[in-house]
């Protein structure tokens, strides 16, 4: 058996939700001398527990850390937004395997999410999940409308399915749905060792929000207090799709050099917003009643949770 005594492992994560900034602030803590990142954003290595599968060969994981080998680094960090989904299986394999470690969620208003999700397989999802994703599902993530999405959304979330690893792009109403996977992770993981954060902060005060998180993990908020901060991953509508293809697969293939770079890859993104970005004024589509039904009653539910644990501080949307 394999000895992992010298290995580095992690015990900082963010751990949720997708289209909420897990991106831009897994790069804002990237950059803080106490804080080594993984060499790649989004590992998925604990995923596979969620859907009963086995994980991949510890070698594979540990593979993105091995670079901050002989540094002090008091947190080493990744970031896989689906962690959050496993609820207590997630929770209680990484406690198996890590021990004591910290996790962070950020929440965003659910519909607001979904539209946002939505764009994102428009543009992005079958780019950089291609080789996962059908022939059929490609053809209906390029023809669905938003009101189609939401009905498949819907019906995905109330029918249960053999595979739901493979429909993954189905998930937008289901996702939204905190409560019980926040509980999961309550009921396994020290609450002081879990830190909820709203989208809305990061988006209007990532100052505030960072010091705050720094306050938690006990480290020093000062390279916060004149930091600039950028979007990172931020949901566009593209003008040309095969440009938007080639950029999403070069991102891809050299992520782990340009996460070495974080200037370059500022300065790239910058660039390619600027050619390739279609700015939209137009409001948003509207959520049907079905799933708005759903979100309020799962809000009400994360509402009384959050308040329980502390959280006095809570967006309008709670």
């Amino acid at each position: 058996m394999a000895s992992y005594t010298n290995s580095v492992f992690p015990n900082l994560f963010i751990g949720g939700v997708y289209k909420a900034g897990t991106t831009s602030l897994f790069s804002y803590l990237a950059g803080h001398e106490d804080i080594g990142a993984s060499s790649k954003k989004e590992l998925g290595y604990f995923i596979p527990i969620q859907f009963g599968e086995s994980l991949s060969p510890l070698d594979e994981y540990l593979f993105y850390f091995k670079h901050l080998k002989g540094y002090d680094f008091r947190y080493v960090m990744e970031a896989s937004p689906g962690y959050m989904y496993g609820g207590s299986k997630i929770a209680d394999a990484m406690k198996d395997l890590l021990g004591e470690f910290k996790i962070i969620f950020i929440l965003r208003e659910p519909a607001e999410r979904l539209i946002s999700f939505y764009h994102y397989l428009k543009n992005s999802y079958i780019f950089a999940y291609g080789e996962r994703v059908s022939p059929e599902q490609k053809q209906f993530i390029k023809d669905m409308s938003f009101d189609e999405y939401v009905a498949q959304s819907y019906s995905y979330y109330k029918e249960f399915r053999e595979d739901q690893s493979r429909e993954y792009y189905l998930s937008g109403i289901k996702y939204g749905l905190y409560y019980n996977y926040l509980l999961g992770w309550f009921n396994c993981v020290d609450s002081e060792n879990i830190k909820i954060l709203f989208f809305d902060d990061l988006k209007y005060d990532p100052q505030r929000t960072l010091i705050d998180i720094c306050e938690w993990l006990n480290i020093s908020p000062d390279m916060y207090k004149d930091y600039q901060f950028l979007i990172n991953n931020k949901a566009i509508t593209v003008r040309y799709r095969l440009l938007h293809q080639w950029a999403t697969g070069v991102n891809r293939r050299f992520e782990v050099v340009l996460r070495r770079s974080p200037r370059l890859k500022d300065k790239l993104r910058s660039f390619y917003h600027m050619m390739n970005a279609e700015v939209s004024n137009a409001p948003g589509p509207a959520v049907n009643p079905a799933a708005i039904h759903c979100f309020r009653q799962d809000l009400s539910n994360l509402k009384e949770l959050l308040t329980d644990y502390g959280y006095v501080r809570l967006p309008e949307w709670l």
